[in-house]
């Protein structure tokens, strides 16, 4: 039951920072796993510093991207590269 709420109030929060009215800007100076990358990729502009570093690392753990990432990183970054990053969990800047 806490994992299917987690997972509720994560997809209701990309969903809400995707369709929010004004553009939202997210700031990045370190780490976006997992949710964390999923947030930016549901809002309009992401600002990285050279610090950042982004990873979808639930294939490492046998689990789905869950907050609508598996539908957005695909839009962003190409079916191909989208795939790759899915199904490695590498990290990229």
């Amino acid at each position: 039951a806490a994992l299917r709420d987690f997972v509720m109030r994560g997809q209701r929060l990309t969903a809400r920072l995707e369709a929010f009215r004004k553009p939202v800007i997210a700031a990045v100076n370190g780490l976006a796993f997992g949710g964390g990358c999923e947030i930016t990729e549901a809002v309009p502009l992401a600002v990285a510093s050279d610090r950042a570093l982004f990873a979808k690392p639930e294939i490492k753990l046998a689990m789905p991207p869950t907050f609508g990432g598996t539908q957005r990183l695909p839009r962003l970054a190409g079916r191909k590269r989208a795939l790759e990053l899915l199904l490695t969990g590498e990290t990229f800047s």
